[in-house]
């Protein structure tokens, strides 16, 4: 019988060196990161791309597999596109339609027809990826700090350690300032307490001890260390940056993609639903964009934030369909 990851590497066109397979897990291996998918989330996938192979532009879809930056994301669009088929009344999905956004030519994740005719183009950001663009920034502290912690971190329990931007100029010398005050928090078993380093300019450094099976403390994750029990990370590194901010810097760089004058829904994975609907509120009463239906935030579940001004009645018939 062929194993669920076997028949996912048969589908999806990952290249050579840009995943290993682990005690039944599949690792995406990027450029100074990886992730791992457990057995039951390729499983999953994989049930979902068969579900959606029947569309058109699938082999477009999963292209986005081949490029290890991109692996999350085109989960996340499979995810979206799945979760229309399931609430929305859609007769036909197109992957990565060719549209026009000024003079230029833009794809979209996948535009949808619902039995009543309307088209819908659907645009997928994640918090996620905005993160791993930034990850370079601290790709030499991670360097630094991830074997010694992991040496002195305990099996139940996960160093965080976040930052809003690093100091100008620094050495070695904060590895060890982490170290000495990690040292502290492990010590005494400090859970959740946490401590701060402070310099004379530049941001400060926090860190906190916690379960590993606490939910994360630090939001807006950039790399996770050696994963330990339950596939939780016993080491984590974050940026401390502005989810609504981050989040509202996702939906305009979703504007970039889609015409104002078609249709359109936007699914965001935004880690958190009130920055979300924070920034979301700011959209709607700035952009004036009559056509955006709905914006959708993408945690552990899904919330619909609908456009009070939207000119389309399509926003009033899918309203209706969700109650």
């Amino acid at each position: 019988m062929v194993d669920p990851i076997s028949q996912f590497l048969d589908l999806v066109p990952l290249k050579p060196g840009a995943y290993s397979v682990s005690e039944g897990e599949l690792i995406i291996l990027g450029n100074g990161f990886s992730e791992h998918f457990p057995l039951k989330n390729i499983r999953s996938v994989l049930a979902k791309c068969r579900r959606l192979e029947a569309f058109d532009g699938f082999e477009k879809l999963i292209e986005g597999f081949a490029n290890p930056q991109q692996f999350g994301s085109t989960v996340f669009e499979i995810d979206s596109a799945i979760f229309c088929l399931a609430n929305y009344p859609v007769s036909e999905l197109e992957f990565s339609p060719s549209v026009l956004v000024g003079r230029k030519k833009k794809y979209p994740e996948f535009s949808m027809k619902l039995e009543d005719h309307a088209d819908i183009l659907v645009e997928c950001k994640s918090m996620a990826s905005l993160n791993r663009a930034k990850s370079s920034r601290v790709a030499r502290l991670i360097k630094l700090v991830k074997p010694r912690a992991l040496g002195i971190i305990p099996e139940n329990r996960r160093l965080e350690v976040g930052f809003r931007g690093l100091p100008s100029h620094w050495n070695r010398n904060l590895v060890d300032q982490i170290f000495g005050a990690a040292g502290e928090l492990v010590r005494r078993d400090f859970i959740q307490k946490g401590v701060t380093i402070r310099y004379k300019t530049g941001p400060a450094i926090s860190l906190k001890l916690c379960r590993i099976s606490d939910p994360l403390h630090f939001k807006g994750r950039l790399r996770a260390g050696d994963v330990g029990p339950n596939g939780n990370p016993k080491l984590l590194v974050s940026e401390l940056s502005s989810l609504k901010q981050g989040n509202r810097a996702l939906i305009n760089d979703a504007f970039s993609q889609l015409p104002a004058d078609k249709s359109h829904m936007i699914f965001v994975y935004s880690i958190d639903h009130d920055s979300c609907l924070a920034a979301t509120k700011d959209i709607f009463a700035t952009q004036g964009r009559d056509h955006l239906l709905a914006v959708h935030s993408w945690a552990k579940d899904v919330r619909i934030f609908w456009n009070p001004t939207a000119s389309d009645a399509t926003v009033t018939y899918l309203r209706k369909q969700m109650t």
